[in-house]
């Protein structure tokens, strides 16, 4: 009985090893690379190096924003975080998700939205929360809820969900400008994280490669060269603005 166990546990880690292998190494690239070591077939190394960077990317994006989080929650403050900003940020990755999904891409393609998304949200409800706006917070909760069911249960058309993608550009270049004009406003970045901008700024430069090798959407290619550029800017004003403190009043 215990060999037999053993034997299914054995088949499972082949299985789950060869799924890897095939995730990793699409087409013919396991026997070019490795069994051939053929390293000058550019189109197979590129497309592993995009494979292992969406890989790397993913698995970044489920703590790109715990800084964010941690500097909220240390300072028990909210102040220089844009609810507006952050809104239309979780806007943006919930529907880069539900599209994504729409169109059966692999999931190492779009996974960081998913941790993003989930982020924000956390993000926003402890903004609103240190602010006392419990009103605005249950409603939010609740309204994000109904639309992440309709959406991801699949009640929403697919024109729509291509609409809102493509509109997604102009959401996500909004939602950067309302924190940059915050920001310039006050002449202080407040609580946001410089580790988490920085971080957001790389991986948005690293999903314009790998989008262009595993999905060729230029929606998605498009958004991701507008986060890269908002979040170079942002980044700059961190810098620009690094030591200044918000005044009370502000706050």
């Amino acid at each position: 009985m215990n060999i037999l166990v053993c034997f299914r546990f054995f088949m499972k880690l082949v299985e789950f090893f060869h799924s890897i292998i095939i995730f990793l190494f699409p087409k013919d690239c396991f026997e070019e690379l490795i069994l051939k070591f053929n390293i000058f077939n550019s189109e197979c190394v590129s497309l592993v190096c995009s494979r292992l960077l969406g890989v790397g990317i993913v698995a970044g994006a489920s703590l790109v924003k715990v800084p964010q989080i941690l500097k909220i929650v240390y300072a028990r403050s909210g102040a220089g975080v844009s609810v507006f900003s952050q809104l239309l940020e979780l806007l943006c990755y919930t529907a880069a998700v539900a599209y994504s999904i729409n169109k059966n891409y692999h999931f190492s393609a779009w996974g960081e939205s998913l941790f993003l998304s989930l982020q924000t949200f956390i993000i926003i409800f402890l903004v609103l929360y240190y602010y006392k706006r419990f009103i605005a917070l249950t409603v939010v909760f609740f309204f994000y809820a109904f639309c992440c069911y309709h959406v991801y249960n699949g009640s929403v058309w697919e024109n729509v969900l291509d609409s809102v993608q493509m509109m997604t550009i102009v959401i996500m270049f909004i939602a950067r400008a309302a924190q940059a004009v915050d920001n310039y406003i006050h002449k202080s970045t407040g609580q946001l994280s410089a580790v988490t901008f920085v971080l957001l700024l790389l991986g948005s430069l690293a999903r314009i490669f790998t989008s262009i090798k595993e999905t060729g959407d230029n929606m998605i290619i498009a958004q991701y060269m507008m986060s890269t550029l908002m979040n170079l800017f942002i980044c700059l004003q961190i810098q620009l603005y690094w030591g200044n403190k918000r005044s009370l009043k502000t706050e």
